[in-house]
């Protein structure tokens, strides 16, 4: 099982890969943080490339490499964030 903090940004309206099956990474990945974009497909780095981008650097600037293993810095549990 990955341990490391894990940033899942996932299209709600993917017609390939369910958002549903996000679910499911939530009982695999420990430490994944998930985000749901509305209005925005399989490719969501493309289609949605500005909440995409903020999202990456939002959670890459809370990851703390410090100790030489990666840990959220504020500890938080994983959240499902829903982007409207």
């Amino acid at each position: 099982m990955m341990k490391m903090p894990t940033l899942v940004i996932w299209g709600r309206q993917d017609k390939f890969i369910s958002s549903k099956h996000a679910e499911v990474l939530q009982h695999l990945l420990p430490n994944v943080q998930i985000m749901l974009i509305d209005q925005c497909g399989h490719l969501p780095q493309i289609e949605c490339s500005e909440k995409f981008n903020e999202a990456a650097l939002a959670f890459l600037s809370d990851v703390d490499m410090s100790e030489g293993s990666a840990t959220p810095a504020s500890r938080t549990p994983p959240t499902i964030n829903i982007a409207q």
